[in-house]
C-alpha cells in the first residue's frame, strides 16, 4: 500500500515539492477508499506527511497490518519531505529519486542538495538498515584512491572482493579458504573439491570429503536437513561458511572500519519510530556515530526456499550496521 512502487514515485527525478504534492494526492485518494486498510493507511499518512518529529497523532483503531506498513514504508516515501527540515540547505526545488528496484542494496531514496547527491537508507528506530552488498563496498573503495591504497592488501577488503567475484553460494567458502584457513580443519584439496562443484545455486555436492561431513554431522542446525534430504547441498555448506564469516567480522573491528570508510560521505541513515501512543520520532544518523559496529549479516538459512514456489531465495552476504 505504502511502498514507493505502490504510489508510483519510482524511476524518475522530481523536485521534493512535486513529490510531496503527488504523495498528498495519492494519500487523499486512499483515505476516501471503501477498503478499510487503504482508508486507514491514507488517513494516517496524511497526518504524518507534514508532521514534525515529536508530534502525537491519533492512531485509534489502526490495525497492526496498517501500522506495520507505516513503520516499514512511510518514512521512506516521506523522507525527502521531512528532510527539508533536517538537512541544512535542502530546498523544495531540490530533486529526489527512488529506484525502480524494490531491493536496491545500498539506499532507499536519494536527495540532491544542489549538485550534491545524498544516499539515504531507511530504518526503524529499533531495526536495521539495508544490507551493504560486496559490490557496493568494492566499488566505493576502488573509486577513492586514498581508500584503495589503505585497503588493497588487507584481508577484510579482500574478503569482499572474493564475495563480489564469486557466486552467492561459493563466495563465503572461498573467502574462508583463502583468508581464514584455520577456521575449519579442512585441507586445500578438500576445499577445492567442494568449491569446484558450487557453480550454480541449486547444486548437490557429490563425493563429499570426510572433513566436510564431520562439520555437517556435528552441526545441530544442518544435520536435520541432511538427514531429511539424504544429500549435501551447496546451500547447506554455504550456511556454515556464511555464519563463520559473520562470527569473524563480529570479533574484528577492522570490518566496521571498512564499512565506515566505504560509506563515509556517501550514505546517511534515516530513522523513524512511532509508539503505542502515536508519538512519532524521526531524524538522520551518520554511520560514523553508530554505537553498534557493522558486521557481515547472513540472510540465508540452511534451506532457503520459497514456500509458494519451492525455488531457492538467495542473497549475497553483506554488511549490516
Amino acid at each position: 500500500m505504502l511502498k514507493p512502487t505502490d504510489l508510483g514515485v519510482t524511476g524518475h527525478l522530481t523536485t521534493i515539492k512535486q513529490h510531496r504534492e503527488k504523495l498528498f494526492q495519492k494519500l487523499t485518494k486512499m483515505a476516501s477508499s471503501r477498503t478499510p486498510n487503504l482508508k486507514s493507511a491514507g488517513t494516517i499518512g496524511l497526518k504524518l506527511l507534514d508532521a514534525s518529529s515529536g508530534t502525537k497523532i491519533d492512531i485509534t483503531g489502526v490495525s497492526s497490518f496498517v501500522m506495520n506498513e507505516v513503520k516499514n514504508y512511510f518514512p521512506e516515501i516521506a523522507g525527502p519531505v521531512w528532510s527539508l527540515n533536517l538537512l541544512p540547505g535542502l530546498k523544495p526545488t531540490d530533486k529526489t529519486y527512488f529506484s525502480n528496484s524494490s531491493s536496491e542494496a545500498l539506499y532507499d531514496f536519494k536527495v540532491f542538495r544542489g549538485e550534491e547527491e545524498i544516499l539515504v537508507s531507511n530504518k526503524q528506530m529499533k531495526g536495521g538498515t539495508n544490507t551493504l552488498k560486496p559490490k557496493n563496498v568494492v566499488d566505493m573503495i576502488r573509486s577513492n584512491s586514498e581508500l584503495s591504497r589503505k585497503w588493497a592488501n588487507k584481508k577484510q577488503y579482500k574478503v569482499f572482493v572474493e564475495l563480489n567475484n564469486k557466486n552467492v553460494i561459493s563466495g563465503p567458502i572461498s573467502a574462508i579458504m583463502k583468508y581464514y584457513p584455520k577456521s575449519f580443519q579442512i585441507n586445500r584439496s578438500d576445499y577445492l573439491k567442494v568449491i569446484n562443484q558450487m557453480n550454480m545455486n541449486d547444486v548437490i555436492i557429490e563425493q563429499v570429503p570426510k572433513s566436510f561431513m564431520k562439520i555437517i554431522e556435528n552441526d545441530p542446525n544442518v544435520v536435520p536437513y541432511f538427514q531429511e534430504k539424504g544429500h549435501v547441498s551447496g546451500t547447506m555448506i554455504n550456511f556454515l561458511f556464511e555464519r563463520e564469516l559473520a562470527r569473524i567480522s563480529s570479533e574484528d573491528l577492522q570490518y566496521n572500519q571498512l564499512f565506515l570508510d566505504a560509506t563515509r560521505n556517501n550514505v546517511l541513515f534515516f530513522k523513524f519510530g512511532i509508539d503505542s501512543r502515536g508519538i512519532i520520532k524521526y531524524g538522520y544518523d551518520d554511520p560514523n556515530t553508530q554505537k553498534k559496529p557493522a558486521v557481515l549479516r547472513p540472510k540465508n538459512g540452511v534451506d532457503r526456499r520459497s514456500k509458494s514456489s519451492g525455488r531457492l531465495k538467495l542473497d549475497k552476504l553483506g554488511f549490516q550496521p
